[in-house]
């Protein structure tokens, strides 16, 4: 009887040990990527750093221009919370929600220009 039990007891030790292995794998592809999207983080700071200012050398655009830009584009979500939503929008025409993301509504097909970001117009 110690004799199954034993072996009972070592296969589920067996099994706890892959469990573990692949999370500590899991783990690492986590961290990795982590990696990646602070590297990718850095450098879009660097880039709006470097656009923000030359724009106020080579353009005289005011400092205070950009934030009140910024702030402008943060409240589109209805939130001001520092960062760029993009979920279901109000349709002022017909007011219906529809996805933000078509820049269009479905349901009556009026368009919102202003809600798109350059990089929504390179296509």
């Amino acid at each position: 009887m110690d004799f199954l039990w034993e072996f009972y007891q070592q296969g589920q030790i067996s099994a706890a040990n892959s469990k573990s292995d692949r999370a500590l794998s899991n783990v690492g592809r986590v961290e990795d990527r982590i990696r990646a999207l602070e590297n990718a983080n850095d450098q879009l700071k660097l880039i709006n750093i470097a656009f923000a200012e030359l724009l106020v050398q080579k353009l005289g655009v005011g400092e205070s221009e950009i934030v009140d830009k910024i702030k402008e584009i943060d409240l589109r979500d209805g939130v001001q919370d520092g960062k760029i939503s993009i979920g279901a929008r109000l349709c002022p025409k017909c007011n219906r929600r529809y996805n933000a993301k078509a820049n269009k509504c479905l349901y009556c097909g009026f368009s919102d220009a202003s809600s798109q970001t350059i990089f929504d117009k390179i296509k």
